[in-house]
């Protein structure tokens, strides 16, 4: 895979978890965690946990957002 794919990958998923549990998730952690995988399966992976982060994961940012707005309106 491209270095540059890899890297924008690794970025977008972190950019997305960064809030998990408040850990320090970045894209240094998230290429490590990839790193275990075989080269040519590297791609289809990131690209699959980033698909399923971008319509399941929902960030505490948001989630606190929804229960204001939903504590305000009652």
């Amino acid at each position: 895979m491209d270095a540059t794919i890899k890297s924008q990958l690794c970025n977008d998923i972190a950019n997305i978890i960064k809030d998990y549990k408040g850990l320090n998730l970045d894209s240094k952690h998230v290429e490590k965690w990839i790193n275990q995988f075989e080269d040519n399966e590297q791609e289809i992976v990131l690209r699959g946990t980033l698909h399923l982060f971008k319509n399941l994961y929902i960030q505490v940012s948001y989630l606190i957002d929804i229960l204001h707005k939903k504590t305000t309106l009652e």
